[in-house]
């Protein structure tokens, strides 16, 4: 009899202590707070890592863009106007603003109305600067002294008709709004060109 007891004992709690009664209200709000909590850090995370992915892939478009461009005026070279003694044809795209599409796909588009749906919208501009006369610095092939006899040598091309031809930094800057922070993120690519 002694032995029954003694396992009893043992195996069984004893009256008053409490093994498992159910869930107070208490320890559901807690449990509750803890879960909602859980899941707002995960869909915050998710939130972050969707944008850095979104930006990331943006600035890559908008650098891809730029250099397509500017390897477009690279192709096009130098269309020399004798008269002004430019590059006409880089000149004309000076200040020049235009708007352009990339398709989910990554084609480019330069009108709105081919654009597909969910397609993003980037701003391109030239800006063409003519370097005239001489500058510090640079060789002195093809270049006279400055009007004041200084040591400054020139940037200028002799061409084939013994024209001199001044050289022209082309900058191309593609700009666009982020969809998150609405604020405005470019990259820009510049050369320079002579005739």
């Amino acid at each position: 009899m002694l032995l029954w007891r003694a396992d009893k004992c043992l195996f069984f709690p004893r009256r008053g202590t409490r093994l498992y009664k159910g869930i107070s209200t208490i320890e559901v709000l807690v449990t509750s707070v803890l879960l909602i909590l859980g899941i707002s850090v995960v869909m915050k995370l998710s939130n972050f890592a969707q944008q850095s992915e979104r930006n990331a892939y943006l600035a890559l478009t908008a650098e891809k863009l730029a250099q397509d461009l500017l390897e477009r005026v690279l192709v096009e070279r130098c269309v020399w106007n004798q008269v002004l003694q430019v590059c006409h044809n880089l000149t004309a795209r000076d200040m020049g603003t235009f708007p352009l599409w990339v398709q989910p796909n990554g084609e480019v588009k330069y009108t709105k109305e081919e654009a597909e749906e969910g397609s993003f919208e980037f701003e391109a501009r030239f800006d063409v600067q003519t370097t005239s006369g001489c500058l510090s610095g640079i060789s002195n092939a093809n270049c006279t002294f400055t009007v004041d006899d200084t040591s400054a040598w020139g940037l200028d091309r002799t061409l084939f008709e013994g024209e001199v031809g001044n050289l022209h930094n082309v900058r191309v800057t593609v700009s666009y709004v982020d969809p998150f922070d609405r604020r405005i993120h470019f990259t820009s690519y510049q050369t320079r060109v002579a005739p």
